[in-house]
């Protein structure tokens, strides 16, 4: 096996740490973030309204406020509805076509049981009875866009994801971000600090920085990514 010329390696070297040296080092940021879910209760009146995180959290904040107010309005001889229990509605009984309405996968309708006195053909009674409840909601936090790619409104099936600003490397912006102290970029409180150690005197050529970040694993250098082990170079040609 012929081995390359010295003059090759050194050109192909030079070649990758030149790329690497361009290479902007964008901030890992998450692609997607899970949207916030929250069930608002408007039945107790408002604003504001009360909001909690599913509606069986709402359900046990409401149902004993609720039954309160139902006993006193029927008075002490009447015969209030006596709420039961909250539940996913069922696709039967939402008439949206067949299906169950999800955002993400979550139930999105939800119902209560209650006994409710009505006439029977044996006198009056209490009966089993049903009522709609506040909806499971969806919104993205403040600052993330929302994307709703991949909803099927035939089906009732709704997807929203979340999308953070994207953060890329200060030094590469044409218009750094700002950032204060020593530096911390208080838009996501990142500690970064960028140490030149070396830069050829052309300016063109060869340089190498050191550089700090509180999100990425501490230090690391400019070369990172060249995808070369210079400490190795005898595994570029095993046989010799």
């Amino acid at each position: 096996m012929l081995k390359p010329p010295a003059s090759f390696i050194r050109a192909l070297l030079t070649l990758a740490l030149s790329i690497c040296s361009a290479t902007v080092w964008a901030a890992p940021e998450p692609e997607e973030v899970e949207p916030r879910y929250y069930t608002k209760l408007l039945s107790l009146g408002g604003p504001p309204y009360p909001i909690f995180d599913t509606p069986y959290a709402a359900w046990a904040y409401y149902k004993p406020i609720r039954q309160a107010q139902m006993i006193k309005n029927y008075g002490p001889n009447g015969h209030p509805p006596i709420l039961q229990d909250l539940y996913e509605t069922p696709a039967s009984e939402q008439g949206a076509k067949g299906n169950v309405t999800t955002i993400n996968g979550k139930p999105v309708i939800h119902s209560y049981t209650a006994l409710v006195w009505k006439g029977t053909p044996n006198g009056d009674a209490y009966v089993p009875g049903t009522g709609p409840f506040e909806s499971l909601q969806a919104e993205c936090p403040q600052g993330t866009t929302p994307n709703n790619t991949g909803s099927s409104y035939e089906t009732y099936q709704y997807v929203l994801s979340c999308r953070p600003p994207q953060i890329p490397h200060p030094d590469s912006c044409p218009h750094p971000t700002v950032k204060v102290g020593n530096p911390i970029y208080p838009g996501s409180g990142r500690k970064q600090q960028t140490e030149p150690d070396y830069r050829s005197p052309s300016g063109t050529g060869l340089s190498f920085s050191r550089i700090y970040r509180s999100d990425a694993n501490g230090w690391t250098h400019s070369h990172a990514y060249a995808g070369v082990d210079l400490n190795a170079p005898a595994q570029l040609y095993p046989n010799h």
